[in-house]
């Protein structure tokens, strides 16, 4: 069983224009997370939650959507159930920056899930050749810088204090937040 890891928004770290929240986003039938929304509001956060065996995390989108990904194009895409979604590691950069790394189950392989901002399709991804992912144009970026919404249940039960937190649509699948 997963616990829940906290409830984050994305910030992209490019220093040249605007920079961008990561949203999800819809396009042919398909749901995409996207670094494309200039502010974060409600939409633009994410729930993770972390397998306890393994370390490693699900990453929901606020719309219900999870990460998954199409391996042989190298797109991170979104998944309506959590059986789809891929998991994924958050790697610290340093001085307040992270990255993530995407797990490949048919290359038994992580690698990292890059993005490039304010361009016509500003799609994650992560490439399978070492070589510049698929629908990237200009400069690639692989950091993020997180904000916290909401702390993970241990913190929450650390310090026995919900009640200023964002917790809605989250699933603390039997853990009390007092435990």
């Amino acid at each position: 069983m997963a616990i829940f890891f906290g409830k984050y928004t994305f910030k992209t770290t490019n220093a040249d224009g605007h920079q961008q929240f990561l949203t999800p986003s819809s396009s042919h039938g398909e749901t995409y997370p996207t670094v494309s929304a200039a502010t974060a509001g409600a939409a633009e956060r994410c729930i993770l939650y972390q397998n306890p065996t393994e370390g490693s995390l699900v990453v929901q989108m606020a719309d219900l959507f999870y990460f998954s990904g199409v391996d042989a194009v190298g797109w991170v895409i979104g998944a309506q159930d959590k059986a789809s979604a891929y998991s994924i590691k958050w790697i610290d950069s340093g001085n307040g920056l992270m990255s993530l790394h995407i797990y490949i189950k048919s290359r038994s392989q992580w690698l990292p899930i890059a993005y490039a901002v304010n361009v016509l399709l500003p799609y994650l991804s992560f490439s399978l050749l070492d070589q510049k992912p698929p629908l990237a144009v200009g400069d690639l970026y692989t950091t993020f810088q997180p904000e916290t919404i909401t702390p993970s249940l241990a913190v929450i039960q650390a310090t026995k204090n919900a009640q200023q937190f964002a917790v809605t649509a989250t699933k603390l699948a039997g853990s009390s937040p007092a435990q």
